[in-house]
């Protein structure tokens, strides 16, 4: 399931960047979930990704060494994105994801440390 949207072809590692122009019934017809956008008049979809750090196997259930992280955007302009806005979009994307990976490791360490020191001494 995972592995049949655009989110499944980043973790895969085999691209960086998926977009989509929506108004293209054949691009629509490439995911069940691009039907959906289309129906909401989402007019282009671009999303990224970054791998990063070591090797995880907290998802290798579904897909082997998955680490770092994805994000998308979608438009409902009728020209869609430009040029110049997807480009200042993908520059984005590096800030963003090291953001993603240090909110996702506090979290993790909070919940770690919850668990076996409880709520008031894990949260120290």
């Amino acid at each position: 399931m995972l592995l049949n949207n655009p989110f499944g072809d980043l973790i895969t590692g085999e691209y960086n960047r998926r977009e989509a122009d929506l108004r293209d019934p054949e691009q629509v017809a490439r995911y069940a979930i691009f039907q959906q956008f289309a129906d909401n008049v989402v007019t282009e979809y671009l999303a990224f990704a970054r791998r990063f750090g070591r090797e995880q196997s907290t998802f290798s259930c579904i897909v082997d060494g998955f680490h770092g992280a994805s994000l998308s955007f979608s438009s409902n302009y009728m020209s869609g994105f430009s040029q110049e806005q997807s480009k200042g979009l993908e520059l984005l994307i590096p800030a963003i994801c090291v953001c993603s990976r240090i909110d996702s490791d506090r979290l993790l360490a909070s919940e770690v440390f919850a668990a076996y020191l409880g709520p008031v001494s894990g949260e120290r």
